[in-house]
């Protein structure tokens, strides 16, 4: 039997909130769901077009952070790279992955990716419902436009 949407998005938020909550002294520090009224939302980098919005769970943008990102349906996000390695993690809706590194991947609730350092990719929404995609950062988030960054 195939799981259901709801169900996938349902295991989805589970892995994520185990992967943002980190045990401190036998207990989470935090806890954080896409749909918390507590996140503090902002704008993405200005090479993405308006529409785009993050949220910092853990860390910061410096020197590496675990966020979501959060785009409207039909958003595409244009060609661009990361001078460091970004783990992925589909929350809601049905994302498009295409890159330099690797074929399309296409992101559903609960899915995983790694994308490599300098790996110049682009990311729409398909479908009909807005997307939050969960991503950790090892090192700084910058977004460069293009195919290449400086490491």
């Amino acid at each position: 039997m195939r799981p259901s949407a709801s169900r996938g998005s349902a295991f989805g938020a589970m892995l994520l909130a185990l992967a943002c909550a980190a045990p401190s002294g036998g207990g989470w520090e935090f806890f954080r769901g896409a749909d918390d009224s507590e996140l503090n939302w902002g704008v993405c980098p200005d090479l993405f077009p308006p529409g785009c919005q993050l949220a910092v769970l853990s860390g910061d943008l410096e020197t590496g952070a675990d966020l979501f990102l959060r785009i409207p349906a039909g958003y595409e996000i244009p060609q661009h790279a990361h001078s460091g390695s970004m783990r992925m993690l589909g929350v809601s809706g049905r994302w498009q992955l295409d890159s330099d590194a690797h074929r399309r991947i296409d992101l559903a609730p609960g899915a995983y990716a790694v994308e490599p350092a300098l790996a110049a990719h682009r990311v729409r929404c398909v479908g009909d419902e807005p997307c939050v995609l969960f991503l950790a950062f090892g090192a700084s988030f910058d977004a460069v436009k293009g195919s290449t960054v400086s490491p």
